[in-house]
């Protein structure tokens, strides 16, 4: 074919020009891309689990369902809806375009619509997976990148005639209401410039509809891949596995509370380098990200704590400031600035090579675990080790600011949960916490339990946890509730 011309529906000339074939990865994911990018992954991941769970009737099924569900898109949504090629009775129409929804390919008004699209701008610049962008976009990725649709083709005029029998989509949203404030008392707070900022009830921002950076994706498929390791772990299930599972969870939160928190974001204590290094990396583990990223998330949230700046707020909803806020991070870029509350750590090469390298050994450890222990580790070890570490932190960004007592006069929300305390290695006295926010010791009195401070206190024994602070009697009478 040697012109490249083609006449489009306004009878206007076009050509396929080459250009700079479009990023497939590092560009701005939309909520639909990620939903789509997690039902692709899901599936190709379980077909990689397949050979471990083999049997011959599972196999037949798979065959049949896949020339079924191929059958019908091509049959449906293909030739009859698209191209209009042959009518239908309508009940027999809608029949297969139903059986065609399982084929994972989309719903009918998406699917036609692309098509007739690609008909109409086939090898252009506009063609919705055009082969100039690369191999690879037109197999796969394009499938991801609903914004190059939307940039290209703009809107989907093409599909009236599905839009008017009964197929019209349904605008998905959140309703977004305006906060309830619970806080205690006075809300406002003094910053660190002496300016005062108040907690302002405003609507909450949408979890899912909104763009997605490439960190918010790979955090996204991070934390979704343990939970689902995790939901694999009864059927792969041994109790040596669990053991491990629960161990690595109880070691990985330790240090994450002992290292990144209390050492490394308060400095509560420290530490001979060769010690405050191991602990650190072990932290790396519990996958939560790397030291640096940790400690100036966490110093933002007592500088900003329930404001408008807070990273982890719980004014945005019990679920933002439990995990969502995890997925957002233009988020913190919007309300915190440049993470420059961390150059203490910055300037130590140990830290900007974790931060560089996170990736590799997350995945060293988790290749290690599947050779050691195969499935049953790492679904009970990785899985619900790693769901249990998760959800135990999570909680006290949510759980501790809206439920628990308050031991002190605090201008927060921050709370005392006991019963969480031995789970979360005594950071569930946040209430404690925010009072005296550089001490070592969270649970105060002798019946509060504190792991993390009984570790503290060994290494304290040792003559290697030195300038050990604590809060004094005239900082507890100043924060202490009237009698």
């Amino acid at each position: 074919m040697d012109d490249t011309t083609k006449e489009d529906g306004s009878g206007s000339s076009r050509k396929a020009v080459r250009k700079e074939k479009r990023s497939y990865i590092f560009r701005k994911w939309t909520w639909i891309d990620v939903m789509k990018a997690s039902s692709v992954g899901t599936v190709h991941l379980l077909c990689v689990l397949a050979p471990f769970n083999f049997e011959w009737e599972a196999l037949l099924f798979g065959v049949i369902l896949a020339i079924m569900s191929a059958l019908t898109i091509t049959f449906s949504y293909h030739r009859n809806l698209a191209h209009r090629s042959f009518k239908l009775p309508k009940w027999l129409e809608y029949s297969f375009a139903y059986s065609a929804l399982f084929a994972l390919q989309g719903h009918p008004i998406d699917w036609v619509s692309t098509h007739r699209f690609h008909h109409q701008f086939t090898d252009s610049d506009r063609d919705p997976h055009s082969p100039i962008e690369g191999f690879w976009f037109s197999h796969v990725f394009w499938v991801f990148d609903s914004s190059y649709i939307r940039e290209k083709v703009t809107k989907r005029y093409n599909i009236f005639t599905l839009g008017c029998i009964g197929l019209k989509p349904i605008k998905l949203g959140f309703r977004r209401q305006s906060y309830i404030n619970f806080s205690m008392g006075d809300t406002t707070k003094e910053d660190v410039s002496g300016s005062s900022r108040k907690v302002v009830g405003k609507k909450r921002r949408p979890y899912f509809f909104r763009k997605w950076t490439k960190i918010d994706v790979m955090r996204a498929a991070s934390v979704g891949t343990v939970h689902f390791l995790c939901l694999l772990a009864p059927f792969y299930f041994k109790w040596e596995a669990l053991l491990f599972g629960v161990i690595l969870a109880w070691v990985t939160a330790l240090s994450i509370t002992f290292s990144y928190h209390r050492n490394l974001a308060h400095r509560s204590f420290k530490l001979p380098k060769w010690l405050e290094y191991s602990f650190a990396y072990s932290a790396l583990f519990a996958l939560q990200g790397h030291p640096i990223d940790w400690v100036s998330t966490h110093r933002f949230h007592h500088q900003f704590t329930d404001s408008d700046r807070d990273p982890h707020s719980p004014m945005e909803g019990f679920w933002f400031s439990h995990v969502f806020w995890i997925f957002d991070t233009n988020y913190i870029r919007e309300k915190c600035g440049g993470r420059d509350n961390v150059m203490d750590l910055k300037q130590q090469w140990f830290y900007r090579f974790l931060r560089n390298t996170i990736g590799l050994h997350i995945m060293t450890f988790w290749t290690l675990v599947y050779l050691w222990g195969g499935l049953p580790y790492l679904t009970c070890g990785i899985g619900a080790g790693g769901a249990i570490g998760y959800n135990g932190t999570w909680l006290i960004n949510s759980a501790c600011h809206i439920w628990g007592s308050r031991a002190w006069n605090t201008k927060d929300t921050s709370r005392n949960i006991w019963w969480l305390g031995p789970f979360t290695m005594g950071e569930s006295w946040h209430n404690n916490h925010h009072a005296f926010e550089a001490s070592a010791r969270h649970g105060l009195e002798w019946y509060q339990v504190d792991l993390t401070w009984y570790l503290i206190s060994f290494f304290q024994a040792l003559g290697l946890a030195t300038d050990v602070k604590l809060p004094s009697e005239a900082q507890k009478r100043k924060l202490a509730f009237p009698r």
